[in-house]
């Protein structure tokens, strides 16, 4: 077909795969376009408790991406929605969204949204320096939203614990000429891939309560012929490229 189906089936006890489980269809693009000259999906986002899906359709070709919500048991659409969404999260308690959006000009993504279903969006971040976008993503282990400010030189990182959504995000640290930086979490510490006064990048790992870098302990340090490209954390492990 023309377009992809998207799909789940509930995994064994152990994690792994069941081929006899029911499937159960999440989105099929190709029934969702009929009747359209294009249709492209953006972000997919499934509730933590798994009844809910958050994403975001493009008619255009644009890119202009329509964020919509749906029952994924009864296959109903929720009333919610907005225009121009870039990328989304959900927080811990099922029901409250946070997506950007972006300048309907310049196509910046430049505004973050709070959105509880049911109720009207609230903007509660907008980033006036045209330099920074801004995406919303969440930690691995899902404890932390986090809302990433970059330019090309420059990063800053805000977080929000996800299951305190009616919260303030609050900066991880302040924003700094040259500091480049990615943020994941892991038992109660933020782990951070940084340029700071390491050309190449070195990761190391900071107390959420006080992630300054006189607080950091370091994991691995810099490697004046190597750049640390990505860290992947896990419950054990770190996958470093």
């Amino acid at each position: 077909k023309q377009y992809p189906i998207f799909c789940r089936r509930a995994a064994r006890a152990d994690g792994s795969y069941d081929p006899a489980a029911a499937e159960i269809v999440l989105l099929d693009q190709n029934e969702m376009a009929q009747g359209l000259a294009y249709l492209g999906l953006g972000a997919r986002q499934v509730s933590d408790d798994d009844s809910l899906l958050a994403y975001t359709t493009d008619v255009t070709g644009f890119r202009q991406y329509d964020l919509h919500v749906k029952n994924i048991a009864t296959n109903v659409r929720l009333p919610d929605t907005a225009a121009r969404v870039r990328s989304v999260r959900w927080a811990a308690d099922n029901k409250t969204l946070f997506y950007v959006t972006e300048d309907p000009v310049t196509k910046r993504s430049n505004q973050l949204w709070r959105l509880v279903l049911g109720q009207k969006p609230e903007l509660i971040y907008d980033e006036k320096d045209e330099l920074y976008s801004i995406t919303i993503g969440r930690t691995k282990d899902k404890r932390y939203l986090l809302l990433q400010v970059q330019s090309t030189d420059t990063h800053q990182v805000f977080c929000l614990d996800s299951e305190t959504p009616s919260a303030d995000f609050r900066p991880i640290m302040p924003r700094e000429k040259g500091h480049k930086y990615d943020v994941d979490h892991r038992g109660g510490e933020f782990i951070i891939r940084t340029n700071k006064d390491a050309k190449n990048f070195r990761v190391v790992a900071a107390p959420v309560a006080n992630p300054a870098p006189d607080a950091w302990r370091e994991i691995l340090a810099h490697d004046q012929n190597a750049l640390i490209a990505d860290v992947d954390v896990f419950k054990d492990y770190a996958v470093v490229q």
